[in-house]
């Protein structure tokens, strides 16, 4: 009876055995021991099922490391009710499993974004050092142009104004090799006599450089153009078959992954159409929800924005090696 009695104020114990108890009463209370235990399992069902729901809303949010905790303390409690008869098929450890692929795939993306940070951090501090010995040989090209006495003032401004036009556009240069180039030539107008042909050379040499510039800029873009259609594709076709989701929503969605689509169209830096590629394929590999689509569409806006704020340079972005 002081057992019955102490169960009926105990909600988490689920289990108990009187079989070494040869007193035990085993009439009325062993019943109420037994109604006291079930409701005890069916609390301890319900918290499961609740952490269980926890942790998806953290899968969906992205937080992959807090839902394992979240399902971790619903297989304890499964294990507990179960007990021998506890198997690993079992929603929670499915989730588990997932979240934690999840998790490992969202640290090895922070691991190579921090990874590509330190590269860009290198490459910028070459390139500066080579803008810097750029604008040296520039200086002393316009040093050597003012004091010649066999230009006019007239010739003068107007050549100073296009090696003006060559130092602006090379301050634009992210890779190091064209900069030597140019900084070459700059080398050569600087050490022999400054008239409008040689510094025509210079600017072949500049112009030349920005045709390349350009071509392997776009070629890079449409190759990752193609790469992100590629995974809108797989993402309307993973919509499409999702019987969790209602028509109208499924339209709804279908409609934004269009307008995700067209916007990117607008992307005209490779890297932002890399990330919203990205974004879109952690969409086909796991939880496919209209609050994850709003994300990236989110995204997309943000990078536009980004793109076309005043002084934002879009258009040069080179990969050649460094």
């Amino acid at each position: 009876k002081e057992i019955a009695l102490a169960l009926k104020k105990n909600s988490t114990l689920t289990y108990v055995s009187l079989i070494d108890n040869p007193r035990s009463n085993r009439g009325a209370l062993t019943m109420e021991m037994n109604n006291y235990l079930k409701r005890n399992i069916s609390l301890a069902g319900k918290k499961a099922e609740g952490l269980n729901t926890a942790g998806d809303a953290l899968f969906d949010k992205g937080e992959f490391d807090k839902a394992i905790k979240k399902y971790k303390a619903a297989i304890k409690i499964k294990k507990e009710l179960d007990n021998y008869n506890y198997s690993e098929k079992n929603l929670y450890e499915e989730n588990k499993k997932k979240s934690e692929q999840k998790y490992e795939e969202q640290q090895r993306s922070l691991k190579r974004k921090t990874s590509i940070m330190n590269e860009n951090k290198v490459t910028q501090e070459n390139i500066k050092e080579k803008l810097t010995i750029f604008q040296k040989i520039v200086a002393e090209t316009t040093v050597k142009l003012k004091d010649s006495t066999t230009i006019s003032e007239k010739d003068k401004a107007v050549l100073q104004d296009r090696i003006n036009e060559i130092v602006t556009a090379v301050k634009t240069f992210l890779n190091k090799d064209d900069i030597d180039t140019i900084t070459e030539s700059m080398k050569e107008l600087a050490s022999s006599k400054i008239t409008k042909a040689r510094i025509a050379v210079v600017e072949e040499d500049l112009n030349e450089i920005i045709e390349q510039q350009v071509k392997l800029e776009e070629g890079f873009r449409t190759e990752k153009l193609t790469i992100f259609h590629n995974i809108i594709e797989e993402m309307k076709n993973k919509l499409e078959n999702n019987t969790a989701i209602n028509v109208r929503d499924k339209d709804l969605m279908q409609n934004s992954i269009k307008d995700i689509a067209s916007k990117v169209q607008k992307l005209a830096n490779k890297t932002d159409i890399e990330t919203i590629t990205e974004s879109a394929k952690a969409l086909v590999t796991g939880k496919f929800t209209k609050a994850r689509l709003g994300v990236v569409e989110e995204d997309v806006d943000q990078l536009i924005e980004q793109q076309n704020k005043p002084g934002c340079d879009i258009t040069v972005t080179i990969s050649a090696p460094v």
